[in-house]
């Protein structure tokens, strides 16, 4: 709060400056005029000319209580992440516009508007052929997934000759994490299923934002508040219900199975199967739905690019569909699990695990090629996506190779030398090197300076992959790593005689996991309609009985 006159002036203007940060990434400012009114009260008038009552705080209201859920399981709560993703776009803008390189980029280019989302629902959740309409569910059973089309203009797409900035589609979908705990059932299976649908007949990129505990396993509710437990001494005999409680939850459409007995003249129903609501989803027809996702995101990849985001955790069937998708950014403290610790311990029968970070944190999914990209937060990992982004066609034709060119914050001319080479014959190097260039002798590579994003950097180091450009042209790359590597094989925490070991792996040699990992690579540039570079040098593969 701030008052602010000039010498001689009767009064003195009072401002309030209100900053705010729901998300936690994208910190807004308001600044209020404050307005004393005849009866001595105070309220606030902004710049664009609305005005609000000055009051006591407010308790938490039901949007911010959501959030505070979400942040507690280490995510960003699901309706935040399109004002997340155009704070990403923002400041992808901004560091083009400081680097000043680019001709024409000023300050006065950027768009009015980089990023714009809109949310999309089915229009028949029950139908699992049902298609998506433009606009937010209105009222109904809360689903959580939440679809947008998203509209971006990235500096990568900007034109230095017109000072236009061309537009992109992706497909964006999220877990809510504060419905039912992310958890998938049909619906959410069919909201699934329609967005991938759609990214598909649009052949658009589609990117799917995984915070999640897999396939939904309910209880139900309405049966919670009146069954009844019948004791013989400290043993759990059965539940029951009373016959009229039985009507009722009939008529209230909850299905379960059992008979009606009679003990010390009292009539019971005892229950011996509990379905529920057949509109809840509470039972294995949950595992018919994942089947569905999982099967269309295995498409998706083989039609589209496809990238996971995962943020506070991904369980079942969600570390599934991750894993189709192939191209996976897990941000710290964010596990990808099938079963949880606590589960694992109770069935060995001893506390092994201390945590789900240590069956799927970044530590096992980095060196074991599942993480293509690690990041330290949601916003990181944003911005990891936009650079891949940048890459990736707008609209992919599977009978094309027709990548868009793009630029970098740093320009580098066409027309340049390329200083790198091997100091020696057969003297080890840094492949890197090769495409970006050596930093500290001031050498540049082959490819566009500063445009290198490397992927699996912790997993089959023998070889080196990644996406870098050419004369703004996106290519893959595929190196081939000259120097020895050290493979790390960790100690299982379950068997007490293991312990961590370290293998070393000779340089120019395809192992089981850098012959794969340049499978891999291939596979995903052939998605991406790529064109493909490979610095082919190596002797051969690795002989012996185990590889």
């Amino acid at each position: 709060r701030t008052k602010a006159g000039t010498s001689g002036a009767e009064g003195t203007t009072v401002q309030r400056a209100i900053l705010s940060n729901p998300t936690g990434y994208a910190l807004s400012m308001k600044i209020y005029e404050e307005v004393v009114g005849a009866d001595g009260k105070i309220s606030l008038k902004a710049t664009d000319g609305s005005e609000a009552l000055l009051q006591k705080y407010s308790t938490l209201s039901g949007l911010q209580l959501k959030r505070l859920q979400a942040a507690a399981a280490g995510t960003t709560y699901a309706h935040d992440w399109p004002a997340l993703l155009q704070s990403s776009v923002e400041k992808r803008w901004h560091q083009y516009v400081k680097a000043g390189e680019v001709a024409g980029l000023t300050k006065d280019k950027v768009p009015k508007n980089v990023f714009e989302a809109t949310q999309m629902h089915v229009v028949d959740p029950t139908n699992a052929n049902t298609t998506l309409v433009d606009g937010a569910p209105a009222g109904g059973k809360p689903v959580g997934m939440i679809v947008w089309r998203c509209t971006l203009s990235t500096p990568a797409y900007f034109d230095g000759v017109t000072g236009e900035t061309a537009t992109r589609e992706i497909v964006c979908v999220a877990n809510d994490i504060t419905v039912q705990s992310g958890s998938f059932s049909v619906l959410e299976d069919v909201v699934f299923k329609a967005a991938s649908d759609y990214a598909r007949a649009n052949k658009l990129p589609f990117i799917y934002l995984s915070a999640n505990s897999g396939a939904r396993l309910g209880l139900c509710d309405e049966l919670k508040s009146v069954f009844r437990v019948a004791r013989s001494g400290n043993s759990l005999e059965y539940l029951y219900v009373t016959p009229a409680e039985r009507e009722e939850l009939v008529g209230k459409g909850v299905v379960m199975a059992g008979e009606e007995i009679t003990v010390d003249g009292e009539k019971r129903f005892r229950i011996s199967d509990i379905v529920g609501k057949q509109a809840d989803h509470l039972g294995v027809e949950n595992l018919q739905g994942s089947a569905l996702i999982a099967g269309h995101m295995s498409l998706n990849y083989n039609t589209i690019p496809t990238l996971s985001v995962v943020s506070g955790r991904s369980v079942g069937i969600g570390a599934y569909v991750n894993r189709l998708g192939r191209r996976v950014i897990q941000t710290k403290d964010s596990p990808m699990i099938l079963t949880g610790a606590a589960a694992i311990n109770r069935l060995l029968g001893k506390e092994v695990y201390s945590g789900n970070t240590q069956l799927g944190g970044n530590s096992i999914m980095q060196p074991n090629g599942v993480t293509h990209w690690p990041a330290e937060n949601d916003a990181d990992a944003l911005s990891v996506a936009l650079r891949w982004l940048d890459f990736v066609p707008a609209r992919t034709d599977a009978a094309a190779c027709t990548p868009r060119s793009i630029i970098m914050p740093q320009v580098d001319p066409v027309d340049r030398d390329v200083t790198f080479a091997p100091t020696k014959k057969g003297e080890p190097y840094d492949p890197r090197y090769l495409v970006a260039g050596n930093p500290e002798g001031s050498q540049l590579g082959m490819f566009d300076k500063g445009s290198f994003q490397e992927s699996l950097s912790d997993w089959a180091r023998t070889v080196v992959t990644g996406r870098a450009a050419l004369g703004g042209t996106p290519c893959g790359v595929i190196l081939v790593e000259t120097r020895p590597q050290q493979k790390f094989d960790p100690a299982d925490p379950a068997d007490p005689t293991s312990s961590a070991s370290f293998a070393s792996q000779a340089g120019q040699v395809w192992y089981p996991d850098s012959a794969r990992k340049t499978a891999d690579a291939l596979a995903d540039f052939d998605k991406e309609r790529l064109p493909c570079f490979i610095m082919a040098n190596w002797r051969g593969f690795s002989g012996g009985m185990r590889d």
